[in-house]
């Protein structure tokens, strides 16, 4: 989703901020180290904990109004994506409606009584319906035994035999 893409942009400078923040910590903790021990640093150290301390402040008031914008914003693309499942879940609806008006009207038992009373206005119950509609069709191929696998190997072992047979009448 496009506003997704932009909120996962959005948060590219804060994180920058945050590791530039998280690389100055180890000279924050020297410094407040020697600090308390009353020694002396250099001031590159100081700097950078000064470096640190300004980072951390403005991290402190400006993360929790961004967080703040940023859940908004994904909550209105949750609900935005929410919506457009529910306009496609009732598209469907509509469709499986019009299917049963349109093909099914008047079937209220399935071929097959053990199914009894069908529920035509599911994909499931179409299905069911569709597969006891043509179990017969499907009892009579399978007596004819032409779907199984080993039923092409033993035809062509039939062919190569016949063809030898007929090869042997040629030469006698």
């Amino acid at each position: 989703m496009p506003c997704l893409a932009k909120l996962l942009e959005s948060g590219v400078n804060p994180r920058k901020v945050i590791l530039k923040r998280d690389s100055r910590a180890p000279d924050y903790a020297r410094y407040f180290t020697l600090v308390e021990q009353k020694r002396p640093m250099d001031k590159p150290l100081l700097q950078s904990a000064h470096d640190f301390v300004a980072l951390h402040t403005q991290l402190v008031e400006e993360l929790p109004p961004f967080l703040e914008g940023y859940m908004r914003i994904f909550d209105l693309c949750i609900c935005s994506f929410a919506n457009a499942q529910a306009k496609y879940h009732s598209t469907v609806q509509e469709k499986i409606v019009g299917y049963v008006k349109e093909y099914l009207d008047g079937i209220k038992r399935s071929p097959d009584p053990q199914l009894g009373e069908i529920d035509l206005g599911t994909g499931r119950g179409i299905e069911k319906n569709w597969r006891a509609g043509w179990q017969p069709f499907v009892d009579v191929i399978e007596n004819f035994a032409i779907t199984k696998p080993g039923m092409f190997i033993s035809c062509r072992a039939v062919l190569q035999f016949a063809n030898a047979q007929h090869a042997n009448l040629r030469l006698a």
